[in-house]
């Protein structure tokens, strides 16, 4: 009598499905893995859409970084101040003013001689010159390290308020032997009311802290962090004021 052959049992053709789709979204166990080194910041829990991931070694990366956030900070509630913007739209000016010139001559001249053309193009050259050098003037001693002017108006026991804020920053090593990256806010705030005529409270204050102090073990930079040290200067909590 023929003995029945056994055959190995396989897994159905679901199984498999539900098991690979386990592996693939992490559900399964693998062999226990050497734990990680302690990070001197826990890694920030959000989506990668509200993420900034900076190098924190980087001084004008996390400069760049913060200062965008500082001012993401300033236009939202509680603060809710209207970016003055200046600033920037003076060098906007000048920078597309001098592209036009330039532009303008260049298809001048296309359609010239050179004998023709020298004279609007020497012109254009120093026409050029003048409005670069007018916006770098004007950054380096107008503007400065200003990365935010702004003003709001509030209605406080029948009378308008109006307050007008501005922030400076900039980044710098610590001395000797530590030689940390530090960031730097200072900061003026000014509020008044009756058209400017009673000033109701004046804020200067300035202080400085470690770049590592707002960014996390994997390098995402901690708004929260960041909000609560600038509402200490404010208040007067933190700095110089304190």
């Amino acid at each position: 009598m023929a003995k029945k052959r056994s055959t190995p049992s396989t897994p159905s053709t679901s199984q498999e499905v539900e098991k690979a789709g386990s592996v693939l979204s992490g559900t399964v166990s693998s062999s226990p893995s050497s734990p990680s080194a302690p990070s001197s910041r826990p890694a920030l829990q959000s989506t990668d859409s509200e993420l900034v991931r900076i190098n924190a070694a980087n001084l004008s990366q996390a400069k760049l970084a913060f200062d965008d956030t500082l001012r993401e900070v300033l236009v939202a509630p509680p603060h809710a101040y209207t970016q003055s913007l200046r600033h920037t739209d003076l060098k906007l000016l000048l920078g597309w003013s001098a592209c036009l010139i330039a532009l303008g001559t260049s298809g001048w001249a296309y359609r010239h001689s050179w004998e023709e053309s020298k004279g609007p193009l020497k012109i254009a050259v120093v026409l050029y010159a003048i409005l670069s050098t007018i916006s770098y003037l004007y950054t380096y001693f107008i503007q400065g390290q200003k990365i935010f002017v702004g003003k709001r108006k509030t209605l406080t026991d029948g009378r308008i308020e109006t307050s007008i804020i501005t922030v400076s920053t900039s980044t710098k090593l610590s001395p000797k032997p530590e030689r940390i990256p530090l960031y730097n806010i200072s900061l003026s705030s000014l509020t008044s009311t009756n058209a400017g005529k009673s000033l109701l409270s004046r804020i200067e204050n300035e202080g400085s802290k470690s770049i590592g102090a707002f960014v996390s073990a994997d390098g995402v930079v901690d708004r929260v962090e960041l909000e609560s040290w600038l509402n200490g200067l404010l208040e007067g909590k933190e700095g110089k004021s304190a």
